[in-house]
């Protein structure tokens, strides 16, 4: 079996990859980290605070980052002045941490820019970002860094609560984080979780259900990442739209492999009620950003499903091998040809062959006028769109219904595994008669976790799980066996295999629901145990009881749309 090959894994600071701990999708909870307070960090942390205007809001989050339990030596902050008018006052030292100070020209919403300033900037292996109006709990840093002490591709989440912080100063900050902590200072205030997050937290188990759309919760106002992964994403994007680069740079991570990780002890506090408190400006700013996220973060939920319409990163990159010893110019144009008629323009295509290979010239000239097929070696194909969720191996005697790549993509979604082999008809069933559908965060994960490539297709196997499919049900054939014209089936079989799908996807949702309690009673007594106040004690212990009820968290959330501006 072969899969699509994964773009270049640089080296990391963990360790060697074989070192690494392996992860099935994103069962974070796989990974066994220390409580707060019970071990020695030695990783460099870069506190990274992208500021606009913050004159009065940011003395009270650099007064919490210098009372955080993390050796001072061991951290910086950077603060990124977004044109603030008049500047900020920026001290060299909060506390015993140094403050480095960076500028940049206001060109509106610059949020992202200003992260990536700041990442740029850093010099810590771990990039922890957080908004300049925000009061971190003392083991905010802590409780972030474990995670990365202990595998090197997480990426870490924390949680804001918005309170009302008036008549509270920076001294009230650092007298309150010295007798214990923050909480004390906001008591008997009304305080508002960030809802959405929750709500998408408990239909995905914690993150830890098998879903291909887990960034979307990403937030920048408490995210961690190893500093060579925010290198290798090329930091945060930058479009100038509120509530959109935090959520792409989120996808970007997910699809090169990381372990997305949200830890309730990586606790803060926003001065202040939410930005967009009101249903009506949440569903204006959804509006604004939802062209530039569904460009560029592939995800049905996002994307018009039009005929013809392609995207600025493609759902998926198939790639066509060719050689003048095995494919004939006729034979390998109509397997190219079979994939541009597909019903989905939601397509690249790359024909791949050595430099000098005579198909591969021929071919070049068929496709100068095709601007969704690039010719090129298979190298240089690997790396192009990168952030292609899903790639496929398609050999050129192959031949595909009009509807077998949307079948390919549904197939993916629905089995939720790492890697579809299809075995087409009237071919063997090996490397060179299989279409090869590959979850390119899978690759991405498999490939950091050894140095041999060959080892690269069993791991994904091993992490994500892997479906054998026959090409007849995905209207896949070949030259002695094409596929239907008219697509996969008739109307019959049409029928037949949504009720199969239907059925299978009852039955996965039963063995996750089974999962998901099990699960969810085993978090109930870890809060319990981890609880250092009564208070939270007794919390922990009112929501034990709730899941032994058997209340699901899931059920009783608000039903409002993902949010993720403010």
């Amino acid at each position: 079996m072969s899969i699509p090959a994964a773009a270049p894994v640089p080296a990391t600071v963990a360790g060697p990859a074989s070192d690494q701990p392996r992860v099935a999708h994103n069962r974070w909870d796989q990974l066994s980290v220390p409580p707060l307070g019970s071990w020695t960090p030695t990783m460099t942390v870069s506190l990274v605070v992208p500021a606009y205007g913050d004159h009065d809001e940011l003395p009270l989050t650099l007064a919490s980052l210098a009372a955080q339990r993390y050796p001072p030596e061991l951290l910086e902050i950077v603060v990124v002045d977004d044109g603030s008018d008049p500047p900020l006052d920026v001290p060299a030292f909060a506390g015993d941490v140094p403050v480095r100070a960076v500028r940049q020209v206001n060109e509106g919403f610059g949020a992202g820019k200003a992260r990536s300033t700041g990442g740029f900037t850093a010099t810590g292996e771990i990039l922890l970002f957080v908004d300049a109006d925000v009061v971190l709990d003392p083991h905010h840093v802590e409780a972030h860094a474990r995670w990365h002490h202990t595998i090197d591709h997480a990426v870490t989440m924390g949680f804001r609560t918005f309170v009302d912080f008036a008549d509270i100063g920076a001294d009230d900050v650092t007298r309150a984080a010295a007798d214990g902590g923050v909480a004390a200072l906001v008591e008997g205030r009304e305080q508002q979780d960030h809802d959405w997050i929750e709500k998408l937290l408990g239909e995905t188990d914690q993150l830890r259900e098998p879903r291909g759309d887990l960034w979307r919760v990403a937030v920048g106002s408490s995210i961690a990442v190893p500093s060579w992964l925010f290198r290798e994403v090329g930091g945060f994007p930058v479009f100038g739209i509120r509530g959109c680069e935090d959520t792409i740079f989120g996808y970007r991570l997910f699809t090169r492999g990381a372990v997305l990780v949200p830890d309730r002890e990586a606790h803060s506090w926003h001065q202040g009620p939410r930005h967009l408190d009101d249903q009506a400006s949440r569903d204006a700013a959804i509006t604004r950003r939802l062209p530039v996220i569904a460009n560029h973060a592939p995800a049905r939920n996002y994307r018009r499903s039009v005929p013809g319409r392609a995207f600025a990163v493609p759902y998926l990159a198939a790639e066509v091998p060719v050689s003048e010893a095995t494919t004939t110019e006729e034979e390998a144009l109509r397997c190219i040809e079979s994939l541009l008629a597909n019903d989905t323009a939601d397509v690249a295509i790359g024909v791949t062959a050595p430099a000098g290979d005579p198909v591969r010239e021929r071919l070049d000239l068929w496709m100068a006028g095709q601007d969704r097929v690039t010719v090129t070696d298979a190298a240089t194909w690997s790396a192009t769109h990168p952030y292609t969720p899903i790639r496929l191996t398609v050999p050129p005697a192959v031949r595909t219904a009009p509807d077998a790549l949307v079948r390919v993509r549904e197939r993916l979604a629905h089995h939720r595994v790492g890697a579809l082999h299809v075995v087409v008809p009237g071919m063997a069933p090996d490397a060179h008669g299989t279409v090869e559908a590959v979850s390119t965060r899978a690759v991405q994960r498999a490939a950091r976790l050894t140095d041999r490539p060959g080892e690269v297709a069993a791991l994904v196997g091993e992490l994500f799980e892997e479906r054998w499919v026959p090409g007849e049900d995905l209207g896949i054939g070949s030259v002695g066996k094409p596929p239907p014209a008219g697509g996969s089936g008739t109307a019959r079989d049409a029928r037949i295999q949504r009720l199969e799908a239907q059925l299978g996807a009852a039955e996965d949702t039963l063995a996750r629901l089974r999962r998901r309690r099990v699960l969810r009673i085993a978090d109930a007594f870890g809060q319990v145990a981890r609880a250092r106040r009564p208070g939270a004690a007794m919390a922990a212990l009112r929501g034990l009881a709730r899941t032994l009820a058997g209340r699901d968290q899931a059920t009783t959330a608000r039903r409002d749309p993902p949010d993720p501006a403010g």
